[in-house]
């Protein structure tokens, strides 16, 4: 299906699902915006979410998320947002990792991952095993998305930013899954960010779809033998979704669209019943585009050599209490000591323009003094923990130095069962680690 030069949105609509559905579709849009959040088990205990935000309500489909009124819950400044407790996310985003299913161990790639809400789930469900690396083009996004993969403590999740569609020959045939949230128009966008409305014409969504055609094309020279590909956009028009499938299926015939599960919350398009939207009149969520595509056929794998462990980062790690287990090696990145998965990790990732190697632990000084990190910290890892009090955490997160009975060194400061970040023990007295930048009053 193909726009004219200047068809109107609503017009295009009404193309693409017909006039009862486009109605339903452009009166939904009209409504107010939907929110909701996933848990971060490893950081805050369930419980300790729901009494504190009791009106919360859980998602139809994934275990341990939530939607709520954000009239009532201002929930991006709260502590247990801060700590890392919980990522805010559409619901409806959430669901192309809820079918692909990541598990523990396999190796996955998200080519478009800023802010980072997809990699956080695939993480979630991968319970900090195997491999993520975790892609964007845009360098400051990129940054973005190393900063939400520090504060949930990510452990498992490299960050990189570079062009992915140009096919990097050392990294086909890597990777058992691949999540592809491909940059489109962003019509389901339109009830929070108006611009993106304003922005949207025909001929804009007609550039987009060569874009998603590289990436899917690269996803799939990346995707091992037998691997997934979730294809997602959150987008309403045809061109974007199911025409974008429909021409890759054609020319890749080792390639078939995977049927997802049945649902009356799921619209299926007659072109292309295996695929769902999650449309905003039947979904409670801004909206979704949803295929994934199973590779049939034979790959040469990819030979990339892992890198070896780093007699210098072993032994920073082993003085902190940390082994790297099997799948993980130890790395060294100037002053830096990283805890990377080694799955996919190899000299030619330097070629990736990496951001974030794998998990932070430390900096050594020119000195050879050790300095953890924050991200080791959010993480729970090594260090032991000193259990503070309400008033204490809140001086914490404030950056304040407070009186704190226990032995000297660094400790993680937690709160509950939230790790909150550093804190380095001197004759009694806490000093204060927690980054300036994420300073403030509660």
């Amino acid at each position: 299906m193909c726009y004219p030069i200047g068809v109107s949105y609503a017009e295009s609509l009404k193309r693409h699902y017909g006039l009862e559905i486009a109605q339903a579709i452009l009166e939904a849009q009209e409504k107010e915006p939907t929110h909701c959040l996933i848990a971060n088990k490893r950081q805050v205990d369930e419980g300790r979410l729901l009494s504190e935000f009791p009106h919360l309500r859980p998602h139809p489909f994934i275990e341990g998320a939530y939607y709520y009124d954000k009239d009532e819950y201002d929930l991006g400044k709260s502590l247990i947002h801060d700590v890392g407790g919980f990522y805010i996310q559409d619901a409806a985003a959430m669901m192309p990792v809820a079918f692909l299913d990541p598990k523990p161990g396999e190796k996955l790639l998200d080519m478009a991952a800023a802010p980072g809400g997809k990699t956080i789930d695939a993480a979630l469900r991968m319970e900090g095993k195997g491999a993520i690396l975790s892609n964007d083009i845009s360098y400051p996004r990129a940054l973005e998305l190393s900063r939400n993969i520090e504060r949930l403590g990510i452990i498992n999740a490299a960050v990189i930013s570079c062009d992915l569609s140009k096919c990097y020959p050392f990294l086909e045939g890597t990777f058992d899954k691949v999540i592809l949230d491909a940059p489109c128009s962003g019509s389901a966008m339109f009830r929070k960010q108006k611009e993106v409305e304003e922005d949207w014409t025909a001929e804009k969504v007609a550039s987009l779809t060569k874009i998603q055609r590289n990436l899917l094309d690269a996803a799939y020279f990346y995707l091992k033998e037998g691997g997934t590909i979730a294809y997602s956009t959150c987008s309403f028009s045809y061109e974007e979704d199911e025409g974008v499938i429909l021409d890759f299926l054609a020319a890749h015939p080792s390639a078939e669209a995977v049927r997802l599960a049945e649902s009356p919350l799921f619209y299926r398009h007659q072109d292309l019943p295996e695929a769902v939207h999650l449309l905003p009149h039947l979904f409670e969520g801004e909206g979704q585009f949803i295929c994934l595509i199973r590779k049939n056929e034979s790959v040469d794998q990819g030979k990339a050599k892992p890198i070896k462990n780093d007699e210098a980062a072993l032994r920073a790690m082993k003085s902190l209490g940390i082994v790297p287990e099997i799948g993980q090696t130890a790395v060294k990145v100037k002053e830096s000591i990283y805890l990377v998965p080694r799955e996919f990790m190899n000299a030619d990732i330097w070629k990736l323009n990496p951001i974030r190697l794998g998990l932070k632990t430390c900096e050594i000084s020119s000195k050879g003094d050790l300095f953890p990190d924050h991200h080791l910290a959010r993480a729970g890892l090594g260090l032991s923990k000193v259990s503070l009090n309400e008033a204490q955490a809140k001086a914490y997160l404030s950056g304040a130095t407070f009186r704190l009975d226990c032995q000297n060194g660094f400790k993680i400061a937690a709160y509950e069962s939230m790790n909150l970040g550093l804190i380095k023990v001197v004759g009694g007295i806490a000093k204060n680690h927690y980054p300036k930048g994420l300073r403030h009053s509660y």
